[in-house]
């Protein structure tokens, strides 16, 4: 997968400008060209970073390459953080500035300002967008007069806010898993009673006894949590197979009634015809 980096972005222009320690510092179009030709990301990639920090740190994304067009001086970054992107879509920074080193030709740091002005003055102020290619970096005029403290207390304050309500959405995840599992423990413990119950009847009915409850028990439990329907009669509709056994089981004859009957001798001890009337 190919890299993402922005769009060109405009970072300096040519001109006479006061540098932060107070000289006065020239850029010719060919000074530009230097600046772009030097830049190697490979011998060190020059960081995104808030304000001029003197250590280059924290960066917030790097310097991708660089080019000149016209009298501007322009970048391409990538690997630009999230809280910056948000930051900078609310309107926190603005402006935009770099730092060489003091052959006045490599690119120490690209810095997003905020009450900070630029040495280098007519560069619209920093916008990041979320497009359909990525992050793209835009500008506009607006001023900015917030302090790079402040700036920093609100970039900690939304990654905070991000932090937690990532954390409250992972216990709600959680409470919701615990109140399934409890729901579905408690499901079971219905559907024991239940079963239990007329499993009892039957008993109760003589229509099944004491050792082929036990192994009916197994039975309908299994076929309660699987919930299986069949259809037995063309157009009849399907029903559950737990219910289809109760229905069989409760039109079993009574277990009593099939021990009052005895096969009759064909001759009592008189050797005359024995009388079925009796067994019924």
């Amino acid at each position: 997968m190919a890299e993402w980096v922005s769009e060109w972005v405009d970072i300096c222009r040519a001109g006479t400008w006061i540098a932060k320690d107070g000289r006065r510092v020239t850029f010719t179009a060919g000074d530009l060209d230097g600046i772009a030709s030097a830049y190697d990301p490979k011998e060190r990639e020059a960081p995104l970073v808030l304000g001029h920090p003197k250590d280059d740190a924290p960066a917030y994304g790097w310097v991708h390459s660089m080019r000149r067009a016209g009298q501007i001086l322009q970048a391409r970054f990538k690997e630009v953080a999230s809280e910056v992107k948000e930051l900078v879509s609310k309107g926190r920074y603005k402006k935009i500035s770099i730092a060489l080193f003091p052959d006045g030709k490599t690119l120490r740091h690209v810095g997003l300002l905020g009450a900070a002005q630029p040495a280098v003055s007519g560069l619209r102020s920093v916008r990041f967008e979320e497009g359909s290619e990525g992050v793209v970096i835009e500008f506009s005029a607006k001023e900015e007069t917030m302090e790079k403290e402040e700036l920093q207390r609100q970039l900690d304050e939304e990654r905070k806010k991000r932090e937690a309500a990532e954390g409250e959405l992972s216990r709600e995840k959680e409470r919701a898993k615990k109140s399934e599992t409890e729901l579905s423990a408690y499901q079971a413990k219905q559907r024991e009673r239940e079963l239990d119950g007329k499993l009892n009847d039957l008993v109760a009915q003589d229509r099944i006894d004491g050792g082929e409850r036990t192994m009916l028990r197994e039975v309908a439990l299994v076929l309660a949590e699987s919930g299986k329907e069949i259809e037995l009669t063309a157009g009849a509709g399907k029903k559950p197979v737990l219910g289809l056994l109760f229905d069989f089981l409760g039109k079993l004859p009574a277990k009593k009634l099939l021990t009052e009957f005895t096969a009759p001798e064909a001759k009592d001890d008189s050797g005359k015809p024995v009388d079925l009337t009796r067994c019924v």
